[in-house]
């Protein structure tokens, strides 16, 4: 699994950062520079769920890598200089930090078996939602009160499960002809992810970055009139 430029990482950190100030929050750049780690990492714990490989082996490699980056394999074995600075980040967190993490990841591990054999764009688009609004809890503002932290984690979770559902409804065709999902690609299930996703994405309007977002709806425009 190669090791991937970091620019997508720093763009979706900044993107969580230019919404933290929305917050009043003031998000040091330790913290900026965590989140575009875990956003590597979770990358490519994706990577490792998403290959064509038999589930054991797909499992196997998902928790070696997760292990490094946890700090429950001894020695970090994958070369990477991002997952060396990712494990002395979470190893440093307060216990109930890093079982929260733990626990997170190996539900989505779970959930992507899930999302393998489930047959309708509904449940697919459901699963998704609940993956988005589990990362959303990975990223956290220690700069944050109690009340500024719980909004920007709500604001997170909605960005990220529409994010990911909307992905769903972009990657469809190509994750069908691999074999990742048996939901088909046709118009209405796409449509239906699409539908499921857009309104998390308007609830976080008000604090998204507006460059962002016209993207987004450049993309969903064209997906709209393409789809079979």
């Amino acid at each position: 699994m190669p090791e991937n430029g970091g620019h997508k990482y720093e763009r979706g950190a900044d993107i969580f950062a230019h919404a933290a100030s929305k917050f009043d929050i003031a998000v040091s750049d330790h913290t900026i520079e965590e989140w575009r780690l875990i956003l590597h990492g979770i990358y490519d714990l994706d990577q490792c769920l998403d290959s064509r490989k038999p589930t054991p082996i797909r499992m196997l490699e998902f928790d070696h890598l997760l292990g490094n980056i946890t700090g429950s394999n001894a020695v970090d074995s994958t070369g990477f200089d991002y997952v060396h600075e990712l494990r002395n980040r979470v190893t440093a967190w307060p216990t109930a930090q890093q079982e929260q993490f733990t626990e997170i990841m190996q539900e989505w591990k779970f959930l992507s078996t899930d999302k393998r054999y489930t047959q309708t764009a509904r449940d697919l688009g459901t699963i998704s939602i609940h993956e988005g609004k589990m990362c959303g809890n990975l990223f956290t503002a220690p700069e944050a009160s109690k009340k500024q932290s719980l909004a920007f984690t709500q604001w997170l979770g909605n960005l990220i499960a529409g994010g990911t559902v909307i992905d769903a409804a972009f990657d469809l065709s190509q994750d069908y002809a691999d074999g990742l999902v048996k939901v088909k690609p046709t118009r209405f299930n796409q449509l239906t992810l699409l539908s499921m996703g857009i309104p998390k994405i308007i609830r976080t309007l008000p604090r998204l970055d507006i460059k962002l977002f016209k993207n987004l709806a450049d993309s969903t425009s064209a997906l709209t009139q393409t789809a079979p």
